[in-house]
């Protein structure tokens, strides 16, 4: 047991330490280009030659690209995973700054999927039901915090609708399987009562899936997909 702790440990310090290092290599290379003013390649060069990538592409490279296992972001992610299954050995001040900084590192990047993927869904319901951009629209609802989320915003939107002068509006929200204190309070509550107070009538909330048959089909497809190979 003291053993795995100890290499944990150890590998934990050497991923943080490459972080760094990659970190360090990036901000320097930059400040280079600032203070002298010549074209990105000048300085990019040595590292464009050993990796074989463009000037342009480099840079994302050795900072996000999570399919590269020395990027920072990789490096912060690898030191986070060891540093979660020792916890017990390490300070919370320890683990609350590796936590926070991949967090900082990785939302970024997860908000640019989560989008990309609602956007593909949103186009395909709206093919389907034969409606134009205007008729069908995306929002997101799950800000929590200061930090800026997915836009556009549920709430701006609706209250931007109504001032509009829309008069009815359903609201659908396929992201939840099940009906919870988002749906029910934040989105057919308050978005409802932002809606009528900006000149709306007409607000619908369309319940989740809940427990029905085609609720449960769902829940059994993706356990069924995602257990294939294991039971």
């Amino acid at each position: 047991m003291l053993c795995r702790v100890a290499d944990d440990l150890y590998w934990t310090a050497r991923y943080v330490e490459r972080g760094i290092a990659v970190s360090r290599l990036i901000d320097v290379t930059r400040h280079l280009e600032l203070d002298v003013g010549t074209e990105v390649s000048d300085f990019w060069g040595p590292l464009v030659g050993a990796i074989g990538l463009s000037a342009e592409d480099v840079s994302f490279f050795l900072l996000s690209d999570e399919k590269n296992p020395d990027s920072l972001v990789s490096s912060v992610r690898h030191a986070r995973e060891l540093a979660r299954g020792i916890r017990e050995s390490i300070s919370s001040e320890m683990w609350e700054e590796l936590n926070t900084l991949y967090q900082s590192l990785a939302l970024p990047g997860a908000q640019r999927r989560a989008q990309g993927d609602s956007l593909s869904f949103q186009r395909l319901v709206r093919e389907r039901l034969g409606l134009d951009e205007d008729k069908f629209m995306l929002t997101f609802q799950s800000r929590f915090g200061v930090a800026e989320w997915l836009t556009p915003y549920t709430a701006e939107t609706v209250k931007a609708l109504a001032q509009r002068g829309i008069k009815n509006l359903a609201v659908v929200m396929p992201g939840f399987t099940a009906d919870c204190l988002e749906t029910l309070e934040e989105i057919a509550v308050e978005n409802a009562e932002i809606f009528r107070h900006n000149g709306g009538e007409n607000f619908a909330a369309l319940p989740c899936l809940n427990d029905s048959d085609a609720g449960m089909t769902v829940i059994h497809h993706v356990a069924t997909r995602e257990l294939a190979g294991w039971v």
